[in-house]
C-alpha cells in the first residue's frame, strides 16, 4: 500500500523553496525519510494532529461521495442531517 508523505526541500537560498509530495511504501517511510534527512539543503515540517484529522475525514468524505456515485452508498437528506446537528 501506498503512503502519500508531504515533505518539503528547501535549497540553500532562503526565498525560495519547492515543497514536493512524495508517494512511498508505508513500511519504507523510516528509511526514506533518514535517507532525505541527511542531506544538508532537506528540511521536513510536520502537520499537526488536529490538521492531519481533518485531511484524513476529508479523505474519507471524497471516498463516500465517490460511493454515492457509483450507487454503492446511499446518500442522506440534507435535512436529515441538519436534524443531526
Amino acid at each position: 500500500m501506498f503512503v502519500k508523505k508531504k515533505l518539503a526541500y528547501y535549497p540553500h537560498h532562503r526565498s525560495s523553496y519547492m515543497k514536493a509530495l512524495l508517494n512511498f511504501l508505508h513500511s519504507k517511510t523510516t528509511y526514506v525519510l533518514e535517507l532525505l534527512t541527511m542531506l544538508p539543503f532537506f528540511r521536513k515540517r510536520s502537520i499537526s494532529s488536529h490538521k492531519a484529522k481533518v485531511l484524513s475525514d476529508l479523505k474519507q468524505s471524497v471516498k463516500e461521495m465517490h460511493l454515492v456515485k457509483e450507487g454503492k452508498l446511499i446518500a442522506r437528506d440534507a435535512d436529515e442531517l441538519f436534524n443531526e446537528l
